[in-house]
């Protein structure tokens, strides 16, 4: 009898301490999974809106001007472009673009090559934010006349931008960046290639070709197109010989050219690039040009807007459609010339 009161007591005893046990490892375990949301909680970072989260960047000086370059916004959207010159010219419409202002139309006037994910997106930015912004790294001398490869990241909700990695002919990267170059190598980049492969923006401005601006031409409005030099001077009359510079020789360029009127002063409307992409061509007017405000005196009288851009032919015919047209991105043939009076 008193063994069995032993037996029931020792039983006892153990259930109160497997139950101890188990309540003590439940709130551990819940404990443990509070902290690791804490921690999530506290990593969360709020990515900032309409700025650049990466970009890979290509120049090379050796033989002309070459430029190109991926970016992905902080929305996800991710564009491509390029542009080159190897002609020498005089600038004649005055401004000058940077890369920021190229980025700007291409977000404008192009649709995005693909959108990465809302969690890509937060990957990027959250490893990019850890980085310091003076970090910086040490590069060796591998190559001649490859040009260069930047990879660089957004740091801060200002748009601080911080380079990462260079390629090319010089190599290195940030050390402290390792995880987030994996990242976007592994993870990111890879599908961006591949849709990369079949897309072709191009866009040049005053900076790269010439790009002819001048007023007085009475022509109505119209999108023309020519590569004959004799063309060109029967369609601008007087004008051919003051507006073309000299180096522009007949065969080397095909013209575009942009013609626009409006029936009251005060206005300014010229365009500043010309884009070509798989689905047409687009002329982007000025950042500089203005219009009169309702309230505003101006006179009664028409002004004539014309813009030619001369563009290397080799670089036009690639985009020329098969019949021979060229066409914009609503589908709008620009008007081939012959002579002026058979248009």
């Amino acid at each position: 009898m008193k063994s069995t009161k032993i037996t029931k007591t020792v039983s006892v005893i153990l259930a109160a301490i497997m139950s101890f046990g188990m309540l003590t490892a439940c709130a551990s375990g819940d404990k443990s999974r509070r902290s690791g949301r804490d921690r999530d909680e506290e990593e969360k970072i709020e990515v900032p809106e309409d700025k650049i989260l990466y970009s890979y960047t290509y120049t090379n000086g050796a033989e002309g001007y070459s430029h190109s370059r991926v970016f992905i916004m902080t929305n996800g959207d991710v564009y491509c472009y390029s542009n080159s010159t190897y002609y020498y010219y005089d600038d004649t419409a005055g401004r000058r673009f940077n890369e920021s202002d190229l980025d700007e139309f291409i977000v404008r006037y192009t649709e995005p090559l693909t959108t990465i994910s809302e969690e890509q997106v937060g990957n990027i930015y959250k490893m990019a934010s850890k980085l310091k912004e003076d970090a910086s790294f040490d590069t060796s001398n591998v190559a001649c006349d490859m040009g260069a490869y930047i990879d660089s990241v957004l740091i801060n909700e200002d748009g601080d931008m911080l380079k990462i990695r260079e390629s090319g002919d010089n190599q290195g990267e940030l050390k402290e960046a390792k995880r987030l170059l994996d990242y976007i190598d592994n993870e990111v980049y890879p599908d961006i290639s591949e849709l990369r492969r079949n897309q072709s923006n191009l866009i040049y401005t005053s900076n790269e070709i010439p790009v002819i601006q001048f007023g007085g031409m009475d022509r109505g409005n119209g999108m023309y197109v020519t590569d004959s030099n004799y063309e060109l001077s029967s369609f601008l009359g007087e004008y051919y010989d003051q507006v073309i510079p000299s180096y522009i020789e007949d065969g080397d360029y095909v013209f575009f050219i942009e013609t626009v009127e409006v029936n009251t002063q005060g206005y300014r409307i010229y365009s500043d690039a010309i884009l070509f992409t798989n689905e047409g061509i687009t002329l982007i007017p000025s950042p500089d040009n203005y219009a009169p405000g309702e309230d505003q005196m101006v006179g009664q009288a028409f002004d004539y807007f014309c813009t030619i851009f001369a563009v290397p032919r080799y670089v036009a015919e690639s985009y020329m459609n098969s019949d021979g047209t060229y066409t914009d991105t609503n589908g709008e043939a620009f008007l081939r010339l012959t002579t002026y009076e058979e248009v």
